[in-house]
């Protein structure tokens, strides 16, 4: 597990926690995310124990943050948080999950999709 608190203009946005399966990445290269040649890319960093990541899902909700997201956040009680539960698969299994809190009145969550058409 690693925990991050990310800042933006010196005022905390995100909170993050991201867990990896230990029976791929124990005793391997990439078994601390923040160390190696491929440190903080976790595509990177999985592709290069051969197991390559193919697809990215994110699940976004909205709530009201829990007594620690305050503080962390450094928000005041009621300010809503979105939320963003991401996994990264390879074909088989995925690799890495994610919690996210984003301070709502802080952040802008944009998305391009990709549109493919047949030829």
């Amino acid at each position: 597990m690693a925990r991050y608190l990310f800042f933006a203009d010196g005022e905390p946005t995100q909170l993050s926690t991201s867990y990896e399966p230990a029976a791929l990445v124990h005793g391997s290269p990439i078994e601390d995310p923040e160390e190696g040649p491929f440190a903080g890319n976790t595509m990177t960093r999985f592709d290069s124990i051969g197991h390559r990541v193919v697809e990215v899902v994110e699940d976004v909700t909205a709530r009201a943050p829990l007594p620690d997201e305050v503080t962390g956040l450094a928000i005041r009680p009621g300010v809503p948080v979105m939320t963003v539960q991401r996994t990264m698969w390879t074909t088989l299994r995925p690799v890495q999950a994610t919690d996210i809190v984003i301070a709502a009145d802080r952040y802008l969550l944009s998305y391009r999709i990709p549109v493919t058409w047949p030829t």
